[in-house]
């Protein structure tokens, strides 16, 4: 990412970034020491005077408080965690490594690290999701007060070993009308607790919405770095 940087230096006006979002993966599998060159490189270019919001994706799994404290004295002041859902057996069903205490926990610890303006993912639509457990993962999100919230319906790609188990019988896909009414609940829900729906799957607290993730809706050129990066120039 940092050998990339240099070479379309000369194609940027490096003032005129304002976020910046470490993600598109699991970046906290990275080290701090990695973590270090990566943001030491971006800070040769960018004048971080002009930006506002910082953002890294982290698993659950991933995260320690000396970790985040890391994190937070290299420039991060945005954190998304990717939760999915609060029921166990649900995350266990698409291999995830955390549980729902440790995604609580791994809030908390962002929260002690001084951090104070987190995302959390959900996922509506997961195998042996229901209904009442959706709720369960809405009820359990809201009491964690976080600011911002991204939510999506589950899809089955070609290829991939989710789509291979359903096809084999051995998990079944959420019928459609389900998520509709798991999306439903999601609006009304989130709503109800003063999260405001400014994008197709995001919701904010006022004031809190993603500038990153505003930028994409209102046509804002971004410079994309890493495999499979994708840039738009405004045209």
């Amino acid at each position: 990412l940092v050998r990339e940087l240099h070479i379309r230096a000369a194609e940027i006006d490096f003032d005129c970034v304002t976020t910046i979002y470490i993600g598109g993966g699991t970046p906290s599998v990275l080290t701090l020491a990695q973590m270090h060159k990566l943001m030491q490189g971006l800070r040769e270019k960018v004048n971080f005077a002009n930006v506002s919001e910082v953002t890294i994706e982290v698993n659950p799994d991933d995260v320690t408080e000396d970790y985040i404290l890391g994190l937070k004295a290299l420039g991060v002041n945005r954190v998304s965690m990717g939760v999915q859902s609060f029921v166990d057996a649900e995350l266990k069903a698409v291999n995830r490594r955390h549980n729902a205490a440790e995604a609580i926990t791994a809030v908390e610890a962002i929260r002690r690290a001084g951090i104070a303006n987190v995302s959390i993912d959900l996922i509506y639509g997961l195998p042996g999701q229901t209904i009442e457990s959706w709720r369960h993962s809405l009820d359990t999100l809201l009491t964690q007060g976080v600011e911002h919230v991204s939510a999506y319906n589950l899809s089955y790609e070609e290829g991939t070993a989710l789509t291979r188990l359903r096809d084999m019988g051995r998990i079944t896909e959420v019928d459609e009308d389900t998520c509709v009414e798991m999306y439903e609940m999601l609006c009304s829900r989130l709503a109800e607790a003063g999260y405001e729906h400014y994008e197709i799957s995001n919701f904010a607290l006022p004031g809190m919405y993603s500038c990153h993730n505003s930028n994409y809706w209102n046509g804002t050129p971004y410079l994309g770095l890493g495999a499979a990066a994708h840039s738009f120039d405004g045209v």
